[in-house]
């Protein structure tokens, strides 16, 4: 029943919500278990293996919500409000010059 991630994610980030949408667009549930809890081991003494930038975060939420057919303007908003609209257009430039399809809703101000 897994689905799998979209191979034109990127980086680190937006595959929790993601996944768990994209398993009930198939026609499963999820389910939250609070008392599982949830953590993010970030201190690797070998560091990780994988860049870390809101920029790819940014990328992946625009790619996995047109993928699931969600609307994007809030989450970009959300975005400019976090990190700021400089590292926002910084990632729908980078989706643009990689010819990656970009939802018309996501629009540089």
């Amino acid at each position: 029943a897994w689905p799998g991630f979209n191979p034109r994610f990127r980086g680190f980030g937006a595959e929790e919500g993601y996944i768990h949408e994209k398993f009930r667009q198939a026609g499963h549930r999820t389910l939250c278990l609070p008392f599982l809890g949830w953590m993010h081991r970030f201190n690797r003494p070998g560091g990780v293996p994988y860049r870390n930038r809101w920029q790819d975060r940014i990328c992946n939420y625009l790619i996995g919500w047109q993928e699931l057919g969600l609307p994007v303007d809030e989450m970009l908003d959300h975005m400019r409000e976090v990190v700021g609209p400089q590292c926002v257009d910084e990632a729908l430039a980078e989706l643009r010059a990689e010819d990656e399809p970009i939802p018309s809703q996501a629009s540089v101000p």
